[in-house]
């Protein structure tokens, strides 16, 4: 029988478990954070004492390279794959069509878009990864001629091989996850995986940066097709979008439609449907979402976990009466080249909230948002910012529980404008 070691056992890692399990492996699972007696769990002790081998191991992204075992488990098996590449080679005989995002900002708006430009013109797609839920859990789901649209983060991408994608977007590289990775060039390499296997295929991208010139790479700003100047959209030489049109009149957001319908160009043609749906879009929840009340605005934008994304909040929302509320797990780099308004009232949270302090020079700490929250209720801002710029890992299962907190706080006690 052949056996299998899976690393990590969150989402990735059971769909994993449930995949190999099928395939009739003997499955094996080592995750520093999980016991259960329902599953074979494998000690550190024992991969010490034994050395098992395996035919496959499969790491999960929560899984960090820098874990002491890591280069044991180089060792131990045939090759160390994610769930990404295992889940590819079941679908590659079924014709799926992939569109890989990546990037440190943006990943999670591009493919929302995407998939809504998709649904205007009546064509199904299956939105996973990074996002939604693993692409192996769906793979049962997924027929002949899909599209699949797969959001990925550097760590799911840091064990593939073989996975090709029909399309890949690079929304931005920024100094992210600094604090699971060897150095900044790693996190790039990784993402840089994506072309591995890429020869004709379009890459689309919104800077330059690491990425070579060739004659399938398309850049937002400069291409034949679309492009964006002067926060317009220009199509055929004629203005289709400018950001005045816009639901979200964000430079993020045209950055992000402007790679969304690039590739929708690129694979479907031009359609006025698009136009529509670009401008109507909402947002995707916690990314720089507003709250207006009597008291003021209130910027709910949770998903921020790297330095750049608290600059672009900060640039859109200006007042000199605002507060910032920053804190979590620290993972970007350049805090302290943030340039705050000598008004600015900064507070600071979390497991990272003195290392914010000694670098920021700025700021009053808490142990919690809730307790900052509690400080903010007893004095008034015209702007309230919530963009953390820290991974919320040390006291959230997620962003979205975050991002929750915020908003149930400000719509229990403002005034929310309707």
């Amino acid at each position: 029988m052949k056996r299998a070691l899976i690393l990590g056992f969150q989402k990735s890692g059971r769909s994993s478990y449930k995949y190999l399990k099928q395939k009739h492996y003997q499955i094996d699972i080592y995750d520093d954070r999980i016991k259960s007696f329902n599953y074979n769990f494998i000690s550190k002790e024992k991969i010490l004492n034994e050395l098992p081998q395996y035919d496959i191991i499969v790491r999960s992204p929560g899984f960090p390279s820098t874990h002491p075992l890591y280069p044991l488990f180089l060792m131990l098996g045939k090759r160390i794959v994610s769930e990404i590449e295992l889940a590819y080679h079941c679908l590659k005989r079924k014709h799926v069509r992939f569109i890989g995002v990546t990037g440190s900002n943006g990943k999670t708006t591009v493919v929302t878009l995407l998939a809504n430009l998709f649904l205007a013109i009546n064509q199904k797609v299956h939105v996973l990864g990074n996002i939604s839920e693993p692409l192996l859990k769906e793979v049962d789901n997924i027929h002949r001629g899909d599209t699949v649209i797969l959001e990925l983060s550097s760590f799911q991408l840091e064990n593939i091989y073989d996975f090709k994608p029909d399309l890949v977007i690079f929304t931005n590289f920024t100094y992210n996850h600094l604090n699971m990775v060897n150095s900044y060039q790693y996190y790039i390499a990784s993402k840089k995986r994506l072309l591995l296997n890429i020869k004709n295929e379009p890459v689309i991208y919104a800077n330059q940066d690491y990425l070579p010139i060739k004659e399938n790479y398309l850049n937002i700003f400069h291409n034949d097709l679309m492009f964006l100047k002067d926060d317009k959209l220009i199509y055929q030489g004629q203005v289709i979008i400018s950001k005045e049109e816009l639901t979200l009149p964000y430079k993020y957001y045209l950055i992000d439609a402007s790679l969304a319908l690039l590739a929708m160009i690129v694979l479907e043609g031009f359609h006025l449907e698009f136009l529509n749906c670009i401008k109507e879009f909402k947002g995707v929840k916690y990314r720089q979402e507003v709250i207006k009340c009597q008291e003021g605005i209130f910027v709910n934008d949770a998903k921020s976990t790297s330095v750049d994304s608290l600059q672009l909040c900060m640039s859109e929302f200006q007042s000199s009466n605002r507060a910032i509320i920053l804190g979590g797990i620290y993972k970007s780099l350049n805090i302290e080249k943030i340039k705050f308004l000598a008004s600015d009232e900064i507070y600071l949270f979390g497991e990272d909230k003195y290392k914010l302090l000694r670098l920021i020079k700025k700021g009053i700490t808490y142990d919690n948002l809730h307790e900052v929250l509690k400080e903010i209720q007893n004095k008034k801002y015209d702007v309230v910012i919530f963009s953390p710029s820290c991974s919320s890992f040390d006291q959230y299962q997620s962003y979205i529980e975050r991002g929750e907190e915020f908003e149930r706080f400000v719509k229990e006690h403002y005034h929310v404008l309707k």
